[in-house]
């Protein structure tokens, strides 16, 4: 790879998984993504499915279809203080395959790449709220404060139904509580309530990890072949 991973996990998995700040995880990060590459994506929201949020942290019911005819408003709204996250980054580049194929060799995942992006402090993320899959999340650009809480959901309760989105920070303790700075990261086990507050112009990557099936098919092929002309 053109960058370096440095994840080195400080305990065994085979018995616990908790929170974990990762300081400086990934060198070269930015070789990963760039502003030019965000603008891309913006101008092709059908391929890389784009999501909007706004300043109360609420995300716009607006799907990729509908983004593509609306693209000046997509801008517009980025523009004007809204977050945005790029659900389908993975497939962008090569060094995009490159990244999620050291997960899914790694570790017994499929994972994917979102993006999370914004032109100032004032472009949001969501709020207190957990993931089912676990979740590397690793700075590009800008420095964002990351909260991590020792709860968790109950794998008891249908996610989808049961995802809370009025979590109360007085009835949680935290874990980690750490402003990141580009190539650091956190681990966050499935379940595990989170949040993230941007300090400034920036750029952040989500790797999800979905645990595998043991019926499922082989991980995904990540290479890039040539037709030879």
């Amino acid at each position: 790879m053109a960058f370096n991973v440095n994840l080195n996990i400080p305990y065994d998995l085979r018995i616990k998984e908790e929170p974990l700040f990762l300081k400086q995880w990934i060198e070269n990060i930015s070789e990963l993504i760039s502003w030019k590459d965000i603008e891309t994506c913006m101008n092709n929201p059908t391929l890389y499915g784009l999501e909007l949020i706004d300043p109360q942290n609420r995300k716009l019911p607006f799907d990729g279809r509908e983004l593509h005819k609306e693209k000046r408003f997509l801008f517009e709204a980025f523009h004007n203080g809204h977050g945005m996250v790029i659900t389908e980054y993975g497939n962008y580049s090569r060094k995009t395959k490159e990244l999620l194929n050291f997960f899914e060799t790694t570790f017994d995942v499929n994972a994917a790449i979102h993006v999370y992006c914004g032109l100032s402090s004032q472009a949001t993320s969501f709020k207190i709220h957990c993931d089912a899959p676990t979740n590397f999340i690793a700075q590009v650009e800008g420095q964002c404060h990351w909260k991590v809480y020792n709860e968790r959901m109950s794998s008891l309760l249908d996610f989808n139904k049961s995802h809370p989105s009025d979590v109360n920070e007085k009835d949680l303790t935290v874990a980690i509580d750490k402003v990141l700075n580009p190539g650091d990261g956190v681990l966050i086990p499935p379940y595990q309530y989170h949040v993230a507050m941007p300090m400034e112009r920036r750029i952040s990557l989500s790797i999800p990890c979905w645990r595998r099936d043991r019926n499922e098919k082989p991980r995904f092929d990540r290479n890039v072949y040539s037709l030879k002309l």
